[in-house]
């Protein structure tokens, strides 16, 4: 099923499809370009596992990151493997208004799903919500941030690792490296245990 409604100031509209495994709204494949971006500038896949099983301490439900990062003006294609018996949500908030209904990409599985979905990074260097659109899964640990370039100021109440280990992460990831960046998002990474994120090291 497919709807595809337009609102006055809000962009193409929903650009909502569904489908027995979830639901994908405001997706972008490349067909338009935010304002600042001549062309796509790489292809990122995102790798998102969410369940019970990547909760931090205090936490019930958890992603496997907790923090994304991508060049500007990229491709970025996110599978969401939900390992739950419920329906969780990947939703990003803050994209440009013209290419996306109230600024939202939202990619919702259900339970024991898989659903994937592709959207476009805006130019310039900021910094994303990303949480479950069910309030109290928010609460209860399923928000992250998502970096497009540099990025911006944190997003509060995100467990992310300590300062030492993010220096490094800068580092690696960083766009001026000599590295393919686009191999280098922090879903490569090992998962980081208590120890390394701030409430622990508090």
């Amino acid at each position: 099923m497919l709807a595809d409604l337009a609102f006055a100031g809000e962009g193409v509209g929903h650009r909502m499809v569904w489908d027995d495994n979830g639901m994908v709204m405001g997706e972008n494949t490349g067909d338009s370009l935010p304002h600042g971006c001549s062309a796509i500038s790489t292809d990122v896949e995102i790798v998102v596992d969410v369940g019970r099983q990547w909760a931090r301490p205090g936490r019930v439900f958890g992603y496997n990151r907790n923090e994304w990062r991508v060049p500007a003006c990229s491709r970025v294609s996110v599978v969401l493997h939900n390992h739950d018996q419920i329906r969780h949500m990947w939703m990003l908030h803050g994209l440009p208004h013209y290419l996306y209904y109230r600024g939202m990409f939202h990619l919702e599985a259900e339970g024991g799903r898989t659903m994937r979905g592709t959207f476009i990074a805006p130019s310039g260097n900021q910094t994303f919500l990303v949480h479950c659109d069910m309030a109290q899964h928010t609460e209860k640990g399923l928000k992250a941030q998502f970096i497009v370039g540099a990025g911006g100021q944190d997003m509060p109440n995100i467990d992310l690792p300590r300062p030492s280990m993010r220096s490094f992460l800068q580092r690696r990831l960083s766009p001026t490296s000599s590295e393919n960046y686009a191999d280098k998002t922090s879903n490569d990474l090992p998962y980081f245990p208590p120890a390394c994120l701030n409430e622990s090291s508090k």
